[in-house]
């Protein structure tokens, strides 16, 4: 099965089982195009039907001005006219009243054309919408070679002869890759990577010496490292910047260092003293801390709470020694008797008090 045979026994059906419309294909063109050369080629007041694809691919059905009249009048009248119609850019009415059988007309090919022994990826493609313009096909085209069927057709028992094009992508879309496969692109990039060498340095401790105290250096000389350097050890690459952190051990009795990829922290049980460094500041330089309020001393817990103390018991439970008599009172001159007040004596020396005044009343006491 040629693709020429495909798309004279293909069209022939479509048109006659969607429209009773005589279509014989006289001669078919297949050519291999770029956009911009195909866009050129088509003709003038043509149908520019768009066509989607699967994996977001777009063919073109064109009709020139000759089908576009022959369908829409077998359509209203039921026959093709025998006079030539009128050269007019189509419409958006003669592009919905051919869509059906620009529709079945692709699927009679495709049904045609699977028989052939390497048949072309044309499969899944139907109308979508008009374009108005040429100038629109390369808005909506990838920049990719183009499978393009001409075909001179004659049309209706009067065998008026009109010309039809055929847009197809010439090659099959790319398999889509199932989420989460990796490409092979990605694959032998990563193996590249995994596969370099990499010079790693391991810094065990760092401290900041003068020169004269590295000049006084000996033979035994012994340098201070803090017992916590052994589990921060830190993996350097080549120009100095820090890739990750480690811990010396052993594996098979030689040393070795565990690399650890986690995010830094300090909950690896290392105190660092930077962090109980208060920056010189004593208690003696708080006097700020007299003018602060110190809220939530309402909420401090009684003091009856507070165990720990036994009872004493009562008094008479202790054993106290006898106290002596006190002594008496030898040093104190004798004190004459005081007169007795009598009812008349005068007071009147003392003056008037001056006048209390309305006492406000006073609450009963609460029972006992």
């Amino acid at each position: 099965m040629s693709a020429t045979k495909a798309l004279r026994v293909g069209f022939a059906k479509a048109a006659e089982e969607a429209m009773e419309l005589v279509f014989q294909v006289q001669q078919v063109e297949e050519r291999r195009q770029s956009v911009s050369v195909l866009t050129q080629s088509l003709p003038e007041n043509a149908l520019l039907a768009l066509l989607e694809g699967p994996a977001d691919q777009f063919g073109l059905m064109v009709f020139d001005h000759v089908t576009t009249a022959s369908v829409v009048e077998q359509m209203t009248t039921g026959a093709v006219l025998p006079m030539a119609p009128e050269e007019r850019q189509p419409s958006t009415t003669d592009a919905v009243m051919c869509s059906d059988l620009i529709d079945r007309m692709i699927e009679e090919f495709e049904e045609q054309i699977a028989q052939a022994p390497n048949p072309p990826k044309v499969d899944g493609f139907r109308y979508a919408a008009r374009l108005q313009e040429k100038r629109s096909i390369a808005l909506a085209f990838d920049d990719v070679p183009y499978r393009c069927f001409y075909i001179t057709v004659t049309v209706g028992r009067v065998a008026r002869e009109s010309t039809i094009v055929l847009i197809f992508p010439y090659d099959a879309p790319p398999p889509k890759r199932v989420k989460g496969e990796e490409s092979a692109w990605g694959k032998e990039f990563k193996d590249v990577v995994m596969g370099t060498h990499v010079t790693l340095d391991t810094v065990l401790h760092e401290i900041t010496l003068s020169l004269s105290e590295v000049a006084s250096w000996d033979v035994g000389t012994l340098i201070p490292i803090p017992r916590e350097a052994l589990s921060r050890v830190e993996i350097r690459a080549q120009d100095g910047r820090k890739v990750s952190r480690g811990r010396i051990g052993q594996i098979g009795g030689a040393r070795a260092v565990r690399i650890d990829l986690t995010p830094e922290d300090t909950s690896d049980g290392v105190l660092d003293g930077r962090a109980l460094d208060l920056g010189g500041a004593g208690l003696g330089s708080m006097e700020g801390l007299a003018g602060m309020a110190l809220g939530g001393g309402s909420d401090l817990p009684p003091l009856g709470d507070l165990g720990g103390m036994a009872d004493l018991g009562s008094g008479g439970d202790l054993d106290f020694p006898d106290l002596p008599d006190l002594p008496d009172l030898d040093g104190f001159p004798a004190m004459e008797d005081l007169p007795p007040l009598e009812s008349g004596d005068d007071f009147d020396g003392l003056g008037d008090l001056p006048p209390l005044g309305d006492f406000a009343d006073l609450g009963d006491l609460p029972d006992i």
